[in-house]
C-alpha cells in the first residue's frame, strides 16, 4: 500500500538450506547444554567437593550470571571490531574448556573459584549471547537471501529455539551423568566444548 514493497518471508526449510543456520543451531544446542549445566550444577558441585555452605555456593553461581553479562558485551566489541565472530567465539570457547580441565583433573584450588567462575561464565555466556542474537543478523548477509529482513525472526527462532531445546534436555541427561561422578559430568562438557569448536573453525 502506498508504493511501499514489502518483503517476503522464507519457509522453514529454505532458512535451514541458507549456509551457516545449521551449524550455529547445533552449535547454540551443544552450547546451551553447557551453559545452563554449569550454572544450574556449579553450585552443587561446590558443596559436595568442598564442603562449603548454599548461601555462598549461591554467591559465587551469581557471579558466573555476573560473567556472562560481561561476556556477552565483550564478545560483541571485539567480533564487531574484527568484523568476524567465529574466532573470537571459539577463541572464548577454548578458555572455557581450560578452566573445565581444571575441574574435570580436580586441580581448582576452592579460592580460585572466585576467579574462575566468573571468567567461565564469561567465556560460555558471551559466545551464547552472541550466537543468540548477533549471527542472526549476519546470516542475512547470504546470497541466498540478500538481506531479506523478513526472514530474520525465522532464523533467529531456528537458532534460539535449538539453544533452548539443548538446555532443556541437557538438563536430563547431566543428571544421568552425574551419577557416575562430577568427573564424567565434566568431561562431558569438555566434549560437548569440542564439538563446538571444530562446528565453528
Amino acid at each position: 500500500e502506498g508504493g511501499v514493497r514489502r518483503e517476503k518471508g522464507i519457509s522453514f526449510g529454505e532458512a535451514l538450506r541458507i549456509e551457516g543456520v545449521v551449524v550455529y543451531a547445533l552449535a547454540l544446542g551443544a552450547l546451551g547444554f553447557v551453559d545452563y549445566g554449569m550454572l544450574f550444577w556449579l553450585p552443587r558441585f561446590m558443596e559436595s567437593n568442598y564442603g562449603v555452605s548454599q548461601s555462598l555456593t549461591n554467591n559465587l553461581a551469581s557471579m558466573f550470571d555476573v560473567g556472562q553479562i560481561v561476556g556477552g558485551i565483550l564478545a560483541g566489541w571485539f567480533s564487531d571490531r574484527l568484523g568476524k565472530r567465529s574466532p573470537i567465539i571459539v577463541l572464548m570457547l577454548i578458555i572455557a574448556q581450560l578452566l573445565t580441565l581444571t575441574l574435570f583433573l580436580d586441580m581448582t584450588h576452592f579460592g580460585i573459584l572466585y576467579f574462575a567462575i566468573p571468567v567461565l561464565g564469561m567465556s560460555i555466556g558471551g559466545p551464547y549471547n552472541i550466537m543468540c542474537a548477533a549471527i542472526s543478523s549476519d546470516l542475512l548477509k547470504s546470497s541466498r537471501i540478500r538481506g531479506n529482513t523478513a526472514a530474520l525472526s525465522i532464523i533467529t527462532g531456528i537458532i534460539a529455539a535449538t539453544g533452548g531445546m539443548g538446555a532443556a534436555l541437557g538438563q536430563t541427561l547431566i543428571g544421568y551423568i552425574q551419577q557416575f561422578g562430577w568427573r564424567y559430568l565434566f568431561l562431558a562438557f569438555l566434549i560437548v566444548l569440542s564439538l563446538c569448536e571444530l562446528a565453528l573453525a
